[in-house]
């Protein structure tokens, strides 16, 4: 696990909408019994190489989610 520190509500949707601009990003939202759990994100690096990347609430964490997501 990566400790990224959280960000200020104005600096996350900055950086998500960075996010959401390029044009390699796969994104989905990840739901377990009807609730949003996290995201899985797969985008495109260096040297053309394809990266995965998810969060998760801390309430669904030890449940397999990120595993079925992936």
């Amino acid at each position: 696990m990566v400790g990224l520190p959280s960000r200020a509500r104005d600096d996350f949707f900055d950086h998500w909408h960075k996010v959401m601009a390029n044009s390699t990003i796969i994104l989905h939202t990840i739901l377990f019994e009807n609730e949003i759990a996290g995201y899985l994100c797969s985008f495109v690096k260096e040297a053309d190489e394809r990266e995965v990347g998810y969060h998760l609430g801390k309430a669904f964490w030890g449940k397999g989610i990120a595993t079925q997501a992936l």
